[in-house]
């Protein structure tokens, strides 16, 4: 037997976040050319690639972060928007705490993604982005790994919420 809160409190609307989620096809386009990056750039260490295909990969990097920067802020206020209700009344307290949470996340993740924006941004302003490839590629896995995080969050609600 769950206990309910009879307190105002956030739930999801599965079917709308769901649909959000499935419509962004350019977000998750992003995102996959990001981790491929990512795992191109990581997998050889940074070693053995000339100096202009660093330099590419960095102004590609650059431009993807930004992408993806006002990719996430469009989401993330259509999920908000459709996807999570406020006020609800008798719903479970940890389901209402796991859609704070999710919700919560939305500006982290956006703060965290602007942030590594304007690093590599100025970076590529002041022409060591090809310099500080790795780390902006180490940046942007941690940033994934929290993306991820959310996104299995937000995966494991909309799973609950259909099943009420």
């Amino acid at each position: 037997m769950a206990v309910v809160t009879q307190s105002l409190t956030t739930m999801i609307n599965a079917a709308f976040l769901q649909e959000v989620k499935e419509s962004n096809v350019e977000l998750w386009e992003t995102i996959h050319q990001l981790r491929q990056l990512v795992e191109v750039g990581t997998g050889s260490g940074g070693t053995g690639s000339s100096a202009s295909s660093s330099a590419v990969n960095a102004r590609r990097l650059v431009t993807l972060l930004s992408q993806l920067r006002d990719q996430l802020a469009f989401a993330f206020s259509l999920e908000e928007a459709y996807g999570f209700i406020e006020g609800c009344r008798g719903i479970a307290p940890l389901i209402a705490q796991r859609a704070q949470l999710a919700k919560q996340q939305h500006r982290e993740l956006y703060l965290l993604i602007h942030e590594l924006c304007e690093t590599a941004e100025e970076a590529q302003y002041r022409g060591v982005a090809d310099r500080e490839f790795i780390e902006l590629l180490s940046a942007t896995a941690d940033f994934d790994a929290q993306l991820r995080a959310h996104e299995q969050l937000e995966s494991e609600l909309m799973t609950d919420g259909l099943a009420m």
